[in-house]
């Protein structure tokens, strides 16, 4: 959980905002939101952060849209975060609440996969029916082609007689 003021710097952080940021408990405040999320997405943060102090409401961020901070570790991590406005002491502050999906984004990625391979296997399998409904519908006509040409029955007569047969 963060708290953050309207010119972006943080005015409070708690015991898992400081693990998943790598903020010391001293030095939070200091910190700007902006320092928090990957560089290609902080503007974008910075002015959604603007247009919320300038209209206070409840937010996400991260569900359809892609957000991704900067963990302790350097690594960026896909996170989800609820904004809600909260008031201390006469000031306007944003409440925070992040959740790392990173988790949840891998789980979807193998679960498309599945999906994708069973999708595969299914065009497999209805080619292969395909394939054989023809070489059955092909076995039966051959046996009335056979048993109703007198030149087919003729020629199979003689492979196995040996001589000229009249049909």
């Amino acid at each position: 959980m963060l708290l953050i003021r309207a010119d972006g710097t943080l005015a409070f952080a708690n015991e898992e905002a400081h693990r998943l940021f790598g903020l010391s408990p001293d030095g939070a405040a200091t910190r700007c939101v902006g320092d928090l999320v990957v560089e290609s997405e902080r503007s974008r943060i910075e002015g959604e952060l603007a247009a919320l102090f300038a209209s206070p409401q409840r937010r996400t961020f991260g569900v359809s849209d892609e957000l991704h901070v900067l963990r302790s570790d350097g690594a960026a991590a896909p996170v989800e975060v609820s904004v809600s406005p909260f008031e201390r002491d006469g000031e306007l502050l944003m409440a925070c609440a992040f959740r790392d999906v990173t988790e949840r984004r891998a789980e979807q990625d193998d679960l498309r996969r599945a999906v994708g391979e069973l999708q595969r296997l299914k065009e497999r399998i209805e080619a292969e029916n395909l394939y054989l409904r023809e070489e059955l519908e092909e076995t039966l006509n051959a046996g009335e082609v056979v048993g109703h040409s007198p030149a087919i029955l003729a020629a199979l007569l003689i492979g196995i007689g040996g001589g000229p047969v009249t049909v």
